[in-house]
């Protein structure tokens, strides 16, 4: 199991090569195992799951220091969209 310091040491990896990234939807979990051995089976597949491909398309994850959630964030994004476009 990766510990905190792996996490973060992954987290601020700079991957360029596309070649080195990790395919999501290939990544398979067995539904049944104990959530601690899926969760391992996710990172042994995805290699690093801050950066990865879904679809052939490269993919970066970052989080906010912030209490928004996801929905707010998109409301808020969206309605900005909508009254820059009037």
């Amino acid at each position: 199991m990766l510990s905190k310091k792996d996490l973060e040491k992954l987290k601020n990896e700079k991957t360029t090569n596309i070649n080195e990234l990790k395919e999501l939807t290939e990544v398979s979990i067995n539904h049944d195992a104990p959530i601690e051995e899926r969760i391992e089976a996710f990172f042994n597949q995805i290699g690093n799951p801050y950066h990865f491909l879904i679809n052939g398309v490269p993919v970066q994850i970052s989080y906010g220091n912030h209490n928004q959630t996801l929905d707010h964030c998109l409301y808020n994004y969206l309605t900005t969209k909508k009254n820059s476009d009037n």
